[in-house]
């Protein structure tokens, strides 16, 4: 078996044995990538991404300072954080989006935990949760109520 580096998801050796069937000799490179490689290559960016949604949550140092500096006490741990992502309500869905000049834009999902009164920010495709925002924030930066 060998591990990928990435997420530690495990493929047979000369899994992609038969993909090297369509080199070519004198350039030394591929002519052709034959069905087998193509079935292959999709299986493991399959296996890719569902490692990748079953790894666990990474709090950021950024979550954690301002967990302790807005929430107040030490920040929970990651299944917590998971746990609380899970029972919240989702206000925004997770999306990379274009600007007309075609630069990318990662615009995280958000999760309200009523329970805590926080929300809570996430880059669901590096599974990381970045920051915490609380009522308290919201008033502050808008100068008045919500």
């Amino acid at each position: 078996m060998i591990t990928l580096k990435s997420n530690g998801a495990q493929v047979r050796k000369g899994f992609f044995q038969s993909c090297a069937h369509g080199v070519s000799q004198k350039a030394g490179r591929p002519s052709s990538i034959g069905q087998p490689c193509l079935i292959r290559m999709a299986f493991v960016m399959n296996v890719l991404k569902k490692s990748n949604e079953n790894s666990m949550l990474h709090l950021t140092k950024h979550f954690k300072e301002r967990w302790e500096e807005r929430v107040g006490g030490a920040a929970p741990e990651p299944e917590d954080v998971e746990t609380m992502i899970a029972d919240a309500i989702e206000l925004q869905k997770f999306r990379n989006a274009y600007t007309p000049r075609g630069r990318r834009l990662t615009i995280l999902a958000l999760y309200w935990v009523p329970e805590r009164g926080v929300v809570v920010k996430v880059n669901e495709k590096t599974r990381q949760a970045v920051t915490v925002v609380t009522e308290a924030d919201f008033i502050e930066k808008r100068g008045g109520a919500i």
